[in-house]
């Protein structure tokens, strides 16, 4: 629209300037439309720069507000981005006006908009209109357009929509082309908008055109089939015609094939009534379709009863089934013809009129499809058969509503038995068989398991468990994943076979097997108590069903399952709730940050926290931690996050006001992104645990002590009793008390170094340390040890060792320690004349050694515990015997640490004991170390030694003991004594004590080692403390050699020789 200049009122004019104007701005004030004004603005060059506004009126006005005088481009930018102020500068420079649509999405605008533009002066005035609502009107329209062409598209007939075209009377002298399906536009090509008589002129002369004014001028509805063969078009079309608003729709279809076909009966109908020519016979018998002339038989009322069959093509036998049937009545053919068949034949004949119908023949087991047509017009006996075996079609039609009703019924079921029962129903009913079995199949224990099944009136149902060998060959065939099909068992499998087939009343059977991941695990079979041929479709069926059941029983489990798994994940949650909420366990759930997202009442008790501290994620774990217990924490947690729990573990945390408490935790990960910690405060466990090792620790210092003070003594009184034996001149009886004392010295000795191993042991603190060791010499070595003693009790020691070495990783000391305890057992055990058997034997991998009496025995309820702590047989006899009750327990541990085993056997009190060692040896067999020879008591030349005790007595003995054995012996009473006198004798071992007052043995040996003169002086330390812990604090001090008090001569013979033969190599030896 274009603004222009008013005339004023009609008929009216005024000269009067005011009146005009008045006049002008009421017109422009009524219109709808914004109509506006603006002033070119132009820079020093004369280009336009801008506008300003100079005339609104009212409806622009009330859009813009006050603009009058104001910047165009100031108010209203978006002119120049969509091009209207270039369209503006154009009108102003051309004079030309212009019109235009524009969408204006700007400043308050949204929406499509009409606009006209002339040039006014040296400005422009605009009429600008709204038009979103028509543009909206006209997208819903193209939607609408749209989603019709979609649909109509998807027609396989042609459909085209005309408009009217008239004339000016107002008649209808063409069509034009407005709309065209798919179909349509590939026939038609590009039509719309063009007329139908100029592309189609074949309408008029067909009558079409007349038809399609009569519909649209009378809106009735009009079909009909036309031959056209006009334009591209040569052939025989159905079609629908429906009025449009001022138009037609029509609906065309070709069926030029269909028309051929009814043609061409029609012909052979005639050509068959002139008796047709051997032309028309070939036609006749090479069409597809089955082609009879049937000649009606009728009662004495009129009705047909029958029929006979004048001519049929082979075509007809193909369809039907049966041959020769010319010149046969139907009721010989068919013996059980349907009423329907009859009755279609009676309304042709009746009417004239051709009729089509489809119907199942009993006789042949066919769906067929007929259409009977009369010969020579109504009333007429003859009528022509056209006939086809729709019988695939009708199976694919009724099995699709089968699957429709199955999947229909099955919906609603949750039940496995219920789907079996409702399937078989199904089935059976569609099938029409006697008996429908699903059964769930065992193979490893060869059954099948029957727990329903559809049955007809005429049989009973078979339930149970079945092995697949009660049914004979049929039967293992299934088993191996193959169907079966058998149409008649009385003449398809053996005997047996019939038996257990007759005994289920069954004469036909199809069974299909369902296979899942290589495994047979049901079949589906349907029973007949006739014989039956079945149809493949009918097998296909069956497969398909199995799959279908198994698929609705396994979902029915599963959501069984699920429903089963959401009520335990219930009773879990409840369950979860009523333990959290104990007391004695406090529950900790934390993020991955390791801040504290919830805590149940427990643990708010054990930490102290109340649940304001808790609130907001505000406490992180290492708030709680003490700083020596964060590693053991982080270790922890990170277990947690990678492993998805943690080990158990023990750690403090703080409570708000400072105090401590011990918890023991372990935790889970419950997701991604959360964990779980369980606490147990075990703070007075932890206080209880920490007072007991205080006791032990005191009881291990109390037997320390009381072994360093009795060892004093004991080394004393050893030493003056190895003096007195050494000494002449002493008489019989002196003799055999001074043997009788130092056999009660010796044993005392070892109930004390029983006593402390037994200590060591329970707190894990003895080590082995293991080397490739001969078995044979270590028994042989503890057998020699123990000789003397067995000679002076009146006991026999019987000795078996294989000739060659039995090699295993060991320490030797200790493996000697248990064959000489057992020795001791044995000789303490056994009565006077009593006897003792020692034997070695290797078998296999293992060593075993072999102690056994004739003494008192055990009863058999000791032979468990007598290896346990301070454990003595309770009788008075055993009693007798003494001893603490340690020497087996000490067996037993040292044994365990070596990987072995030991076991006790008894055949009762006063049957004697066997004890018996089994050691793992090595799987090679290391050469034997040759064993030290004993040294020769006598040196070879008399050696300085310096012997420094604080017990004088001690001291004095063992120096005399030393000179007694050819060395040359001196004594000092403290280290510093022993110091000087080490200086100026410069002796060439020292024999120091460890636990002397001021300067104990320690200090001492490390202030000899500090002069150049006791750099390879060789010292040996002489002490009551024997622990592991001791001899490598002696070691560190610098010592040479360790041995414990009371001092073996032997052992303290020997390892003089070795320490001097090396030049004091200081070997640190233990």
């Amino acid at each position: 629209m274009a603004s222009s200049q008013p005339d004023g009122p009609p008929g009216q004019q005024t000269n009067d300037p005011q009146v005009t104007q008045s006049l002008l701005r009421a017109t422009l004030d009524s219109s709808m439309d914004m109509i506006q004004v603006f002033e070119a603005v132009r820079d020093q060059q004369g280009q336009i720069v801008d506008f300003t506004w100079i005339l609104n009126n009212h409806t622009a006005q009330t859009i813009y507000g006050d603009v009058v005088g104001k910047s165009l481009l100031l108010h209203q930018p978006g002119v120049v981005e969509e091009g209207i102020f270039d369209a503006f500068k154009h009108v102003v420079e051309t004079g030309e006006p212009q019109q235009y649509e524009k969408q204006y999405v700007h400043e308050q605008f949204d929406g499509w908009f009409l606009q006209s533009v002339v040039r006014l002066n040296d400005g422009v005035a605009t009429t600008t209109a709204n038009i979103t609502p028509r543009k909206r009107a006209q997208e819903q329209l193209q939607q609408n357009q749209a989603l019709l062409q979609s649909v109509i598209d998807s027609s396989l007939d042609v459909i085209q929509v005309f408009k009217a075209v008239r004339d000016e009377t107002g008649a209808i002298v063409d069509f034009i082309w407005v709309m065209n399906n798919h179909r349509a536009q590939v026939q038609n090509g590009p039509v719309i908008g063009k007329r139908l008589l100029e592309l189609s002129p074949g309408v008029v002369p067909t009558g079409i055109f007349d038809h399609m004014v009569e519909v649209a001028q009378t809106g009735a509805a009009y079909e009909h089939e036309q031959f056209y063969d006009h334009e591209q078009f040569n052939g025989w079309f159905y079609q629908a015609l429906v009025k449009t608003d001022d138009g037609v729709a029509m609906t065309t279809r070709d069926i030029s094939r269909q028309k051929q076909a009814e043609g061409e009966v029609l012909r052979l109908k005639d050509e068959m009534a002139r008796r047709a020519t051997d032309k028309y016979r070939i036609l006749f018998e090479t069409i597809d379709e089955g082609f009879c002339v049937q000649e009606l038989l009728f009662d004495r009322h009129g009705e047909v009863t029958d029929l006979i069959y004048r001519e049929a093509n082979q075509a007809f036998e193909r369809h039907t089934g049966f041959v020769q049937v010319n010149g046969k009545r139907a009721s010989e053919v068919f013996p059980h013809v349907e009423p329907g068949w009859f009755g279609a034949l009676q309304r042709v004949h009746q009417t004239g009129v051709p009729e089509r119908i489809e119907g199942f023949s009993t006789d042949t087991q066919r769906w067929l499809s007929a259409h009977y047509s009369p010969v020579g017009g109504a009333g007429s006996s003859f009528i022509a058969a056209v006939f086809q075996d729709v019988t695939e079609r009708k199976q694919r039609e009724q099995q699709q509503e089968y699957r429709l009703r199955l999947n229909d019924a099955l919906r609603p079921l949750a039940d496995p038995i219920a789907i079996q029962r409702v399937v078989m129903r199904l089935l059976g009913e569609h099938l029409g068989v006697d008996r429908a079995i699903y059964a769930e199949i065992n193979l490893e224990e060869d059954w099948f398991d029957a727990t329903d099944n559809y049955t007809s009136q005429s049989v009973q149902k078979v339930t149970g468990r079945f092995p697949f060998k009660a049914f004979g060959p049929p039967g293992e065939l299934l088993k191996k994943g193959e169907s079966l099909v058998i149409h008649d068992v009385s003449r398809e499998v053996d005997e047996d076979s019939q038996k257990a087939f007759y005994a289920i009343d069954v004469l036909a059977v199809v069974a299909v097997p369902l296979i899942k991941n290589g495994t047979l695990v049901a079949d589906l079979s349907v029973h007949q108590t006739t014989p039956r041929h079945w149809l493949d479709h009918e097998v296909d069926l069956l497969y398909e069903t199995a799959e279908r059941t198994w698929a609705a029983v396994e979902r029915a489990r599963a959501e069984a399952a699920l429903r089963e798994s959401e009520e335990a994940l219930r009773a879990s949650n409840d369950r979860l709730q009523k333990a959290l909420s104990i007391d004695t366990v406090g529950v900790i759930f934390l993020n991955q940050h390791g801040v504290l997202q919830d805590v149940n009442s427990a643990f708010r008790h054990m930490s102290g926290l109340s649940p304001e501290d808790l609130v907001g994620g505000k406490v992180h774990w290492q708030d709680l931690t003490p700083p020596e217990f964060v590693a053991v924490s982080q270790h922890a947690l990170a277990e947690l996050w990678s492993n998805g729990q943690s080990t158990p573990y023990e750690k403090q945390y703080r409570r708000p006001d400072g105090s401590r408490w011990w918890g023991l935790f372990s935790g889970k990960r419950v997701s991604e992104d959360e964990i779980v910690e369980f606490v147990l405060d075990i703070t007075q466990t932890k206080q209880a645990e920490q007072a007991l090792q205080e006791a032990d620790r005191r009881k291990d210092e109390f037997l320390a002590m009381l072994a360093h003070e009795l060892r004093n003594p004991m080394s004393t009184l050893r030493s003056g009793l190895q003096i007195l034996t050494r000494t002449t001149g002493i008489d019989q009886m002196s003799s055999e008390i001074v043997t009788m004392m130092s056999r009660q010295t010796d044993h005392l000795v070892r109930m004390v170094d029983d006593l402390l191993d037994v200590s060591r042991i329970s707190r894990g603190k003895i080590v082995i340390h293991q080397e490739p060791v001969n078995l044979v010499d270590l028994v042989r070595q503890a057998q020699q040890s123990m000789r003397a003693q067995f000679e002076q009790q009146s006991r026999v020691l019987h000795v078996r060792l294989p000739d060659t070495p039995v090699m295993l990783a060991g320490d030797a000391t200790r493996l000697t320690q248990v064959v000489v305890n057992l020795l001791t057992n044995g000789l303490r055990y056994s009565g006077e004349g009593g006897q003792v058997w020692l034997s070695l034997e290797h078998r296999g991998q293992e060593a075993i050694v072999q102690v056994r009496d004739n003494g008192i025995g055990l009863a058999q309820d000791k032979l468990s515990v007598i290896f346990e702590l301070f454990v003595q047989v309770d009788n008075s006899v055993a009693r007798s015997k003494g001893g603490l009750g340690l020497g087996l327990t000490l067996v037993k541990r040292l044994v365990e640490l070596h990987g072995g085993r030991v076991e006790a056997q008894s055949g009762g009190i006063g049957q004697g004991s066997t004890f018996t060692v089994y050691l793992p040896t090595l799987t090679k067999a290391a050469e034997p170390t040759a064993q030290p020879a004993p040294r020769p008591g006598e040196p070879a030349a008399p050696q300085r030694i310096l012997v420094i005790d604080d017990n004088a007595d001690a001291g004095f003995t063992l120096a005399m003991l030393l000179k007694l054995n050819g060395y040359e012996a001196h004594s000092r009473t403290s280290g510093r004594s022993g110091i000087e006198a080490a200086q100026q004798l410069q002796p060439a071992a020292i024999l120091l004590d460890i636990g002397m007052p001021e300067l104990d043995g320690y200090a001492t040996c490390r202030l000899i080692r500090e002069q150049a003169w006791g750099q390879a002086m060789v010292v040996i330390a002489i002490t009551g403390y024997g622990q592991e812990e001791d001899r490598q604090r002696t070691r560190e001090a610098g010592f040479d050699g360790h041995l414990v008090k009371p001092v073996d001569l032997g052992a303290l013979t020997i390892l003089l020789t070795d320490l001097l033969d090396k030049g004091a190599g200081r070997t640190g030896l233990a």
